[in-house]
């Protein structure tokens, strides 16, 4: 099995976050979207917010960082500095926010990765048998997260290997990177062999840039991966066949009913009509395919039982 990797593997987006925040002059302020662009992208104002959030008190100047309006979290702090706060707002925000960022703008090249290493995806099946489907999910304990993958046989249904591991979580959630979050432990939990697909709790080809979660994890492993999603991030369902088109193109497929659908999309090495078609044998209940619905379990009861300790 191929297990190729990449310069933007395991990137710790936590601490380039926090180097952002370090940057920030006394006396001077930003916005969590000015730390996002910095970084690369707008979308990861929310993701910088939580970062902080994680890290408040400890005196690294995450009182600097304010919202788009002015509104400060910390407006004593700030008026300590010298300035000038009025209702919980700093009065003059262009005056005093800065722009003057130094930290790696990684997620644009992130970004460039995802649009180069999605040229790599094959969409043809790369087996004749999918004897064993595995489920893959991540359950998330803080800045920890457990890995766990289900293993069973795609005909009878019978469980041949649980795996769980544990590692720490150096990637808030941003849209459209979550490989860059989940990765690292996925690669820890799977196990690969002949005849084997896996079903990953997230996005294939159904992506901004076509290359989601379970596109990366297949490329990057080498291994045939099937994107099995609870919601879509694009696209919209055509009436009647379930198909999801996005940019005038079938991307995915809505599988399943109930008011829990699947949205299917190719990982890869594993064709669209496969991939549906597999999911489909293996929803037994209103929900995800059952070998992913046993992986969710799994580590939620993972995560339950660290809680605890």
């Amino acid at each position: 099995m191929s297990r190729s990797r990449s310069i933007s593997d395991d990137v710790d987006l936590t601490s380039l976050v926090l180097s952002a925040v370090a940057e920030v002059p006394r006396g001077m302020v930003c916005t969590f979207g000015d730390i996002a662009e910095a970084l690369g992208d707008p979308r990861a104002a929310r993701a910088v917010g939580e970062v902080l959030a994680t890290v408040q008190g400890q005196g690294l100047n995450g009182h600097r960082v304010v919202y788009s309006d002015g509104r400060a979290p910390d407006a004593e702090a700030l008026r300590v500095e010298g300035l000038h706060v009025v209702d919980g707002r700093v009065e003059g925000l262009d005056e005093v926010r800065f722009h003057g960022f130094e930290v790696r703008p990684v997620l644009r090249d992130l970004q460039r990765e995802q649009e180069e290493l999605r040229l790599q995806v094959v969409e043809k099946d790369g087996m004749t048998d999918h004897k064993k489907v595995t489920g893959v999910d991540i359950a998330y304990l803080g800045e920890e997260a457990v890995a766990a993958a289900v293993t069973m046989e795609a005909g009878s249904g019978k469980v041949l290997e649980e795996v769980v591991e544990w590692g720490r979580v150096r990637f808030p959630y941003v849209p459209g990177y979550l490989a860059y979050r989940e990765l690292p432990m996925v690669r820890k939990a799977v196990r690969c062999g002949s005849g084997h697909v896996h079903l990953i709790d997230g996005h294939g080809r159904l992506h901004p840039r076509c290359f989601g979660v379970a596109c990366h994890i297949g490329v990057s492993l080498g291994i045939p991966t099937v994107g099995a999603a609870k919601s879509m991030l694009i696209g919209h369902v055509m009436e009647g066949g379930g198909d999801i088109m996005v940019d005038g193109e079938v991307r995915g497929r809505m599988v399943g009913s109930g008011g829990k659908p699947t949205y299917v999309s190719v990982g890869h090495r594993v064709s669209l009509d496969t991939a549906c078609h597999l999911v489909k044998r293996l929803i037994l209940r209103a929900g995800p395919p059952e070998p992913l619905r046993m992986a969710h379990i799994l580590a939620t009861e993972e995560r339950r039982r660290r809680s605890r300790a």
